[in-house]
C-alpha cells in the first residue's frame, strides 16, 4: 500500500502522513486520502528500512548520485560500541539519515541527546529522524533541537567527536567520502564506515587523507571484504542491475588522542552464519600499521611485513619483449598464478625479463602465497594492479624441480570462468605444490624475514574464511 501512496502523492507527503498518523504530532501533516497507521508497532530499524525502500522507489537515481545507504543495526551497533574508546564530550554525527548509527550510540549513551548534533542534507529524513528519537527516547520533538538540514562541509558548530557513514558519492574528482573523512580529521577525533579504498588509493586526496589520520596517536582501522557477507548485508534498494546487494568493501576507522596505538587489519571475510562471531571478535585481527609509499597496508595478524628480497620485480622485467614471458592475470581471487603458456582471457598483464636467471625467479615467486599475500596487504580489491605487482620485493632464487612441477600443472590445472558470455582461462596450482613452493622460499627468506609466518598460506586463509 505504501508504494501506491508514493506513487499518487510523492515522498514527503506520505511520510508526513504516515508519521501522524503513527503519533498524532502536530509537525506532521495528514492527508485525507492516507488513513492507514502504516508505522504502528514497528521497530526503529523496520521504520528506517521502509523509508529507504520509499527513497529507492521515488527515485532510485538521486539515491544512487546521493550515495544513500543506510547502516545496518549491528554494523551501527559495533560503530556505537567504538564510542567507550572517547572520552566525554560533544558528538555529531554529520549524516544521519534516518538515524541508524546514532540510535544505537544514544542507546547506550542517553543523554548525549541533549548535546549531540544531527546533520543531513535530506530534510524529510532529518525530520523522521528526530520524531523516533522523541518517539523511541520519550522526549519531545521540540525539545531536540539540534537537527539541521545542512551540509556538514560547510558547517560552523562545535563539538568534539563525529560517528559517521558519510555519502558515497562524488565531490568533482574527489570521492565523498574522503572530502567527509578530511574533514572529520579537524576535530578530536572520530568514528566512521566508509570505502576501505583509501587505505590502498595513492591518489592525492587519498594521500592527504592518509596524513592527517596519521597525525591522530590513536588509529584502529578494520577493513572487511565482500565475500561471503559483505557489511551492507541486505538487499539493495533500487537497484540498477542483476547486483543486488551492496558489496563494497568498508573499513570502519576509529581515530582520537587519547592513548598510542596505530593498528589495521587484513582484509576480514567471513560466512554469514558468523556475522555475530565476526563482529565480537574482529579486534583479535588488528595488528601494527604500517606504510609503504602512500599506501596503509592491511596486514595480517600474528605477523609482520616481510622483505624477501633487495629488490623489486619492476628491476628485472625488460621493456621491450623478449623470449622469457610470463602472464598474469589481473583479476585474482584467491591465488595469483604466473603461467608460461599464453592464457586466453581478457584481463591479464604480461610481463617480459632480461634473462633466464630473472624469469626463473619471477615463475616461482609470483605463483607463490607471497605474491597473494603482497596483494592482499597491499590493495585486495577486485583487480591486481601493475604498479602494485612490480613493487613485490624479489630475489634470485632456483630450483629446477619445482619450476618443472609448475610448467607440467600448467597443462593439468586449467579452469575457466565465464565473464560477459567468455570463458577466461586461468590456471589453479594444486595446494600441495603450493605449499611445497612456499616452504622453499620460506627457507631462502628465512634470514631476511622479521616475520615467523608470512607464508601462513593465504589460499587457505580466504578459501576456509577468517570466521
Amino acid at each position: 500500500m505504501i508504494f501506491e501512496y508514493l506513487k499518487n502523492f510523492g515522498l514527503q507527503t506520505t511520510w508526513e502522513a504516515l508519521i501522524y498518523n503513527l503519533s498524532h504530532n502536530e509537525n506532521f501533516t495528514p492527508h485525507e486520502e492516507i488513513k492507514e497507521n502504516l508505522l504502528k508497532n514497528k521497530s526503529y530499524y523496520e521504520i528506517s528500512d521502509l523509508y529507504e525502500e520509499s527513497l529507492a522507489f521515488v527515485n532510485k537515481i538521486n539515491k544512487k548520485k546521493n550515495g544513500q545507504y543506510y547502516t545496518p543495526q549491528d554494523v551501527s551497533a559495533f560503530l556505537a560500541k567504538q564510542s567507550d574508546l572517547f572520552n566525554d564530550g560533544i558528538w555529531c554525527d554529520p549524516c544521519c539519515g534516518i538515524g541508524n548509527i546514532s540510535y544505537e550510540l544514544l542507546k547506550l549513551k542517553p543523554q548525549l541527546l541533549d548535546t549531540m548534533y544531527f546533520y543531513d542534507i535530506d530534510s524529510m529524513a532529518l525530520k523522521i529522524c528526530r520524531f523516533l528519537f522523541s518517539f523511541f527516547f520519550g522526549k519531545k520533538y521540540e525539545e531536540l533541537v539540534n537537527f539541521k538540514n545542512i551540509n556538514f562541509l560547510n558547517s560552523n558548530d562545535k563539538f568534539d567527536y563525529i560517528i559517521m557513514n558519510p555519502p558515497y558519492g562524488k565531490c568533482g574528482e574527489e570521492d565523498l567520502y574522503v572530502t567527509f573523512m578530511k574533514k572529520a580529521c579537524e576535530y578530536k577525533g572520530f568514528i566512521s564506515i566508509t570505502p576501505q579504498s583509501f587505505t590502498n588509493s595513492t591518489n592525492k586526496p587519498s594521500i592527504e587523507l592518509k596524513d592527517r589520520l596519521l597525525n591522530y596517536s590513536f588509529l584502529n582501522i578494520y577493513c572487511f571484504d565482500n565475500v561471503p557477507d559483505c557489511i551492507f548485508n541486505g538487499r539493495k534498494k533500487g537497484i540498477f542491475n542483476q547486483n543486488t546487494s551492496i558489496s563494497v568493501r568498508a573499513a570502519i576507522t576509529i581515530a582520537n588522542n587519547l592513548k598510542e596505538e596505530k593498528k589495521i587489519t587484513p582484509l576480514i571475510r567471513w560466512k554469514t552464519a558468523d556475522r555475530q562471531k565476526m563482529f565480537a571478535s574482529c579486534h583479535e585481527q588488528l595488528n601494527n600499521l604500517k606504510t609503504f609509499r602512500g599506501k596503509i597496508l592491511k596486514t595480517f595478524p600474528n605477523t609482520n611485513y616481510f622483505n624477501f628480497g633487495g629488490f623489486e620485480l619492476k628491476d628485472i622485467i625488460s621493456n621491450v619483449p623478449t623470449e622469457y614471458k610470463l602472464t598474469i592475470p589481473s583479476t585474482p581471487r584467491y591465488y595469483i598464478t604466473a603461467s608460461i603458456r599464453d592464457l586466453d582471457r581478457s584481463s591479464k598483464h604480461i610481463l617480459y625479463f632480461k634473462n633466464k636467471e630473472d624469469f626463473h625467479s619471477a615463475y616461482l615467486i609470483l605463483n607463490s602465497s607471497y605474491a597473494y599475500w603482497w596483494w592482499r596487504i597491499c590493495d585486495g580489491g577486485m583487480t591486481l594492479g601493475l604498479s602494485t605487482l612490480l613493487s613485490l620485493k624479489v630475489k634470485k632464487v632456483m630450483n629446477d624441480e619445482l619450476f618443472n612441477e609448475l610448467l607440467e600443472e600448467e597443462k593439468t590445472h586449467l579452469v575457466f570462468k565465464k565473464n560477459a558470455g567468455k570463458l577466461n582461462e586461468n590456471i589453479k596450482h594444486s595446494n600441495k605444490l603450493i605449499n611445497k613452493l612456499d616452504n622453499f622460499l620460506f627457507k631462502i627468506g628465512k634470514k631476511n624475514a622479521t616475520s615467523l609466518e608470512w607464508h601462513m598460506n593465504c589460499h587457505n586463509y580466504y578459501i576456509n574464511n577468517s570466521f
